[in-house]
Order: structure tokens, then C-alpha cells, then sequence
């Protein structure tokens, strides 16, 4: 009977053990320095047209909106996202059907088409809290 007390304390005491060994393993890190794009953001896919401003480029942590004065004539954006962790999106406020997303980590590029009549865009930024990110690119 004694035999059986010990066993139960000692595998409960473990058990404990693990619980609390497992809460300091998954302590927050310091916020990563926002992920770096090229000089000139390439995307992927052919480009469209020749560039008709500076390349833009924005960086943040967080969640957040950015707003770009649109270049008279240009029609698409060739754009470069990148985020530190988890997930992220990128999305057109005035099309949001115009989006890019998906796990954070690796370079992404995307040719964004434009709605035809506005002269500001907004891109809203969606990410996990803490979460730093890059996004830029070219009008064409």
C-alpha cells in the first residue's frame, strides 16, 4: 500500500513538473527587427509595364494601415510582403478581393491590380500581435 502512495506522488509530482517546465519554455521572445526587402521589390510573374514612381516600402509591428498616393496611370502594384511569424495578410481596402496572405517567413510577391478610379490606396495590414513585417513594391 505504501508502495503504491510513493508511485502516485512521485508521477504526480512529474506530471507537475512537465505542466510547469512547458509555461517557461513558451515565454514570448523579444520582437523580431522587421524582416528586410530588396532595394527593388521583385515579385513573381512577369512584370507589367515599366515602373511609373519610386518603390514604395513600409515596415511596422502589429497590425496596421498604410495609405500610398497612386501615381497617375498606374494599374497594378508589384508587390513584396514579409512578416516575421505566423500569419499575415495584406489587403486592398478599396478592392479587398485584391489580397495576399499566408504563413510568415518567406519572400512573397505578388502583382496587384488596381481599381481604376481611386487616387489613394490603403493596404490594410493584418498580422499576430508583436509581429513585425515589410511591404513594398513598384507601381506600374
Amino acid at each position: 500500500m505504501r508502495q503504491r502512495r510513493v508511485v502516485f506522488i512521485v508521477s504526480a509530482l512529474l506530471s507537475l513538473s512537465f505542466v510547469l517546465s512547458g509555461c517557461s519554455i513558451n515565454r514570448r521572445d523579444p520582437i523580431p527587427p522587421a524582416p528586410t526587402l530588396p532595394a527593388l521589390p521583385s515579385a513573381s510573374g512577369p512584370l507589367i509595364g515599366s515602373p511609373s514612381a519610386a518603390p514604395v516600402l513600409f515596415t511596422g509591428t502589429g497590425s496596421q494601415t498604410v495609405t500610398v498616393n497612386r501615381p497617375q496611370g498606374a494599374r497594378y502594384l508589384q508587390a513584396v510582403w514579409k512578416c516575421s511569424g505566423g500569419t499575415g495578410k495584406v489587403t486592398l481596402q478599396e478592392d479587398p478581393a485584391v489580397f495576399e496572405g499566408g504563413n510568415c517567413g518567406g519572400d512573397s510577391g505578388y502583382t496587384m491590380p488596381l481599381p481604376s478610379s481611386p487616387t489613394v490606396l490603403h493596404f490594410e495590414i493584418t498580422v499576430v500581435p508583436a509581429t513585425s513585417w515589410s511591404f513594398g513594391g513598384s507601381f506600374r
